[in-house]
């Protein structure tokens, strides 16, 4: 009976060896993590966000959508050389450009709304725009919180 207790600071193997297995199926799958529709959808969104009207872009409407290309970029290389950690700092990092783009447009949206220096029928086409933009990065926010569904 005093075999069955153990100490404290003792150690089971059996679980070491499971959260070892866990830890080495997390890592295999998260080279498998597939990321055309990651792509497919910061593309989309770069796209949406360049279709604004310009009186809601805080610098040149390109900007946002620049710099989302130029992050791509290594992105795309880490992706390639299968550097995983690399991969997820820069999707992040992409996300959250995308992201901040977003909230400084729907801010100028919240402005020309009261100080009426757009059409009503313009501010329509750009909310449903900043709309389905919202919803496109909150579903590439989730999928990579969730590493493609892991």
């Amino acid at each position: 009976m005093d075999e069955d207790r153990q100490k404290p600071g003792s150690h089971h193997p059996h679980i070491e060896s499971l959260v070892e297995t866990e830890v080495e199926q997390w890592a295999r799958y998260a080279m498998r993590v597939p990321r055309t529709s990651f792509f497919l959808a910061i593309c989309v969104i770069g796209a949406l966000l360049t279709a604004l009207s310009l009186t809601l872009h805080i610098l040149p409407w390109w900007t946002v959508v620049g710099v989302t290309g130029i992050l791509i970029i290594p992105l795309i290389a880490s992706v390639l050389r299968k550097h995983h950690v690399w991969t997820r700092r820069m999707a992040l990092t992409t996300i959250t450009v995308l992201t901040t783009g977003l909230l400084i447009s729907v801010f100028y949206l919240v402005v020309a709304l009261f100080h009426h220096t757009e059409s009503a029928l313009s501010l329509f086409r750009d909310a449903i725009l900043l709309w389905t933009t919202n919803v496109l990065i909150f579903a590439v926010w989730y999928w990579e919180v969730d590493q493609g569904g892991r």
